[in-house]
């Protein structure tokens, strides 16, 4: 089952700790929008703009209190700190150096650090002190755009074209730079673990499908598992259900779909 919510250019797209709540980054304008998750996995909109001042907004991560979320803009070095009670938005939280490109972001279990893909000229992922605002360049890897960490915080996976690698958090190791290889063409910006850690699932935003992957091996199951899709970015799912969300993002809408249990 699958349905469809109108929206502009999506890219990012999270939900709170509650499940009552997704968030969407219009990535073609300069707002964060609020939606309602309803009883039956649908969206209502509860503000379009509920977030203005972001420019080009492209992936989101809330922390483990609920307390603020963080995003990444296509086009400048900086990352916003947005409070989740009020919306109130501190635009500049973080600036990395100039000629930084930020993709996707994580924060570890702990809620303590910060982890942003840097595609631009610093080829790098930053890992920033959540408490001081304090930033290193943590792992040098070219073009790093998806980012996802297992939930206990050992592995951080890293989307890198049509690759995604594997690297220890306990001592900044990229363990297999080809943990999962896709089609030469493919172009993976986004990652999610499924609750019961049976699949890993990831757009190609340079095609029209979401691929299924083993998130224990990094296998690569099915490059096709959903399609009619047009350049896919973000996706996130439920915590305890089995019901993905996808930016789909040259077709300006969000899908819902609703996977059967395994």
């Amino acid at each position: 089952m699958s349905f469809a919510v109108s929206f502009p250019s999506p890219v990012g797209i999270v939900i709170d700790g509650t499940s009552s709540y997704v968030y969407v980054a219009n990535n073609g304008g300069s707002n964060i929008a609020k939606f309602n998750l309803t009883y039956d996995s649908n969206l209502s909109i509860v503000d379009a703009s509920w977030v203005t001042g972001v420019t080009n907004p492209r992936y989101l991560v809330i922390d483990p209190s609920g307390e603020y979320m963080y995003a990444t803009s296509t086009f400048n070095s900086q990352i916003a700190k947005i409070n989740m009670v009020d919306g109130n938005l501190n635009a500049d939280w973080v600036s990395l150096p100039n000629g930084s490109s930020l993709g996707g972001l994580v924060i570890d279990p702990t809620g303590q650090y910060l982890y942003v893909a840097n595609y631009g000229s610093e080829n790098t992922i930053c890992k920033i002190d959540i408490s001081t605002g304090n930033s290193i360049n943590w792992v040098n890897i070219i073009a790093p755009v998806g980012l996802i960490m297992d939930t206990i915080g050992t592995y951080l996976y890293c989307s890198t074209g049509a690759y995604i690698q594997q690297i220890d958090i306990s001592n900044a190791t990229i363990t297999n730079s080809t943990w999962t290889t896709f089609p030469d063409d493919y172009i993976i910006e986004d990652m999610v673990i499924d609750y019961r850690q049976f699949f890993m699932y990831a757009p190609n935003s340079n095609g029209d499908s979401i691929c299924q992957i083993s998130p224990i091996t990094g296998n690569l199951f099915n490059t096709t598992f959903l399609v009619g899709l047009n350049s896919p970015s973000g996706i996130t799912m439920l915590p305890n259900r089995n019901t993905l969300f996808v930016s789909d993002t040259g077709n300006n809408r969000i899908m819902i779909y609703i996977l059967p249990s395994f």
